[in-house]
């Protein structure tokens, strides 16, 4: 038989794409990045991954997968390019460029605010023992801003033994309407998570009392008639938050 020579025609580019399993915005770091050339490669190596806005951290692959672990070098959105022919199919056709791969870091958490007893201005006290509420303003998030605030009751401050965190979304007015206190202090809790998943410090009210019981009757009451005038008198009670009597 003739011996045959087979040889094989390529001229075509390998192509190569950028991806990775988060999704932008993310507070995720070190951010893990997939690199998929069309082929296998060869002479593909870390000093040919172009990075802005963080270092890579991690390299390892062969043939046409690849993978790379990004550590941002702060809040701002990551950029990883591949340019054109850093690597090579067995035929010697160089790549192609990559597009841009781009993903927003965020790993800086929302700021505080001011949490107030009670659905407008902070209120001290209150008489009512089925419900408590609260309102807050100030929480910020100079990155990807925020997504939804939890609130939670407690007998302290960051307490959550009277009603344990609960999203609300974006709403900045909270009532729950369906307790039984006893009388005492409690405070209302209020932490902010931003669209990158960061969730700020939780910040507390200075606290309501709810009181329920009325003063005692006044003792050892006494009048006595002078001229068009009548005076009265009376034992002071001991309650530490009388506030007036009334005659």
């Amino acid at each position: 038989a003739e011996a045959q020579l087979i040889i094989t025609y390529d001229i075509t580019a390998p192509t190569v794409t950028i991806s990775s399993d988060l999704s932008s915005p993310t507070n995720i770091s070190p951010i893990p990045i997939k690199v998929i050339f069309s082929e296998s490669v060869n002479g593909f190596g870390s000093d040919e991954v172009i990075i802005g806005f963080g270092a890579l951290t991690s390299f390892s692959g062969a043939d046409d997968i690849y993978t790379i672990d990004v550590t941002p070098s702060s809040d701002d959105t990551i950029i990883v390019k591949i340019g054109t022919n850093v690597a090579q199919d067995d035929a010697g056709n160089g790549n192609t460029a990559s597009t841009q791969f781009k993903l927003l870091y965020d790993g800086t958490p929302p700021q505080g605010g001011l949490v107030n007893d009670g659905p407008g201005d902070d209120v001290d006290t209150q008489t009512i023992n089925t419900s408590i509420s609260a309102s807050w303003t100030g929480f910020s998030d100079k990155g990807t801003g925020i997504a939804y605030y939890e609130w939670a009751i407690g007998t302290s401050a960051g307490g959550t033994d009277v009603q344990d965190w609960v999203n609300v979304g974006t709403d900045t007015t909270e009532t729950n309407s369906s307790l039984s206190l006893a009388d005492g202090t409690y405070y209302v809790s209020v932490k902010a998570t931003d669209n990158s998943g960061n969730v700020s410090e939780a910040v507390s009210s200075n606290g309501v009392i709810v009181d329920t019981t009325p003063p005692s009757v006044p003792a050892n009451l006494s009048a006595s008639a002078g001229d068009m005038i009548i005076t009265l008198s009376w034992n002071a009670n001991s309650e530490s938050d009388l506030v007036k009597y009334l005659v």
